[in-house]
């Protein structure tokens, strides 16, 4: 059995790295209910992302503006689920947001992770407990690498009040996290984060 784990090291076997965020919480507590829980609605959710241009010098500037964001956000969040930020905070990790029409939501930097860069991010909430499950969809072009490390993933989402837990999960795939099966992987028992904590 050493023989083969060994092995398993020597060709970039091993298992992905968790994030320390998949381990607040008891995830196994609601990962059962959470089939049940609501999406929030993808107008209420600003991911921080970068913008690839026709230019390398710009992609590689909005790429590393994008570096910043990120780091600063998961300092923020280094003890906390999730954040209130102000117009001027949100305009930072969002440069262009979309703010909904409903006065009752403002914006909360929340806690997510991820396999390399996400493409989607969904996020349900269970009504009446405020708690958040929020889940990133990213893709590894079909190219058989070792699955990267969990990653710090933060995103801003409008709600009507604080989050008071939020548990975090990732899937990474090929071409079948393009369609539906993608999100259907997002916050169920099989998913990365479920590996990664039993």
């Amino acid at each position: 059995m050493a023989t083969l784990v060994a092995a398993a090291a020597l060709v970039g076997c091993t298992p992905p790295k968790p994030h320390p965020w998949q381990f607040d919480g008891d995830y196994r507590t609601v990962a059962s209910r959470i089939e049940t829980w609501p999406y929030v609605p993808s107008a209420q959710i600003c991911a921080l992302t970068y913008r690839a241009d026709v230019s390398l010098e710009s992609s590689r500037r909005s790429f590393d503006e994008w570096q910043a964001r990120n780091a600063k956000a998961s300092a923020a969040l280094a003890s906390a689920d999730a954040l209130p930020i102000d117009r001027e905070q949100l305009t930072y990790y969002c440069p262009r947001p979309t703010v909904p029409d409903d006065p009752t939501l403002r914006p909360y930097l929340v806690r997510g992770v991820a396999q390399g860069y996400p493409m989607r991010t969904l996020v349900r909430g269970e009504p009446g407990s405020n708690q958040l499950v929020v889940c990133t969809i990213a893709y590894n072009g079909e190219m058989a690498f070792p699955d990267p490390d969990f990653s710090a993933s933060p995103v801003v989402v409008f709600l009507s009040e604080r989050p008071r837990r939020v548990y975090v999960s990732s899937v990474l795939g090929g071409d079948w996290v393009l369609g539906n099966e993608g999100e259907a992987k997002c916050g169920h028992r099989n998913d990365a984060t479920r590996r990664a904590r039993v």
